[in-house]
């Protein structure tokens, strides 16, 4: 998972994202990047488990619930 440049900067924004006081997604990021958001922290979070920032994300800000879409794309 770790590609020695993206990887760290993936759990830096992740970090950042987490971080933030509001469970509000889309007052900070918009409608259409919360969906993004949620998309990619599915992704991830299906891709690398032992990473648990990508779940916290959708804990934090998306009830817990991991994009349909996105595990359908994937097969899951």
């Amino acid at each position: 998972m770790m590609h020695p440049v993206l990887g760290p900067r993936l759990l830096e924004c992740t970090e950042a994202v987490l971080s933030l006081s509001t469970k509000d997604c889309p007052a900070f990021l918009g409608h259409i990047d919360s969906l993004k958001l949620c998309s990619s922290m599915t992704l991830f979070a299906i891709a690398v488990p032992e990473y648990k920032e990508f779940q916290a994300v959708i804990d934090k800000f998306f009830n817990g619930k991991q994009d349909q879409r996105t595990i359908a794309l994937i097969g899951l």
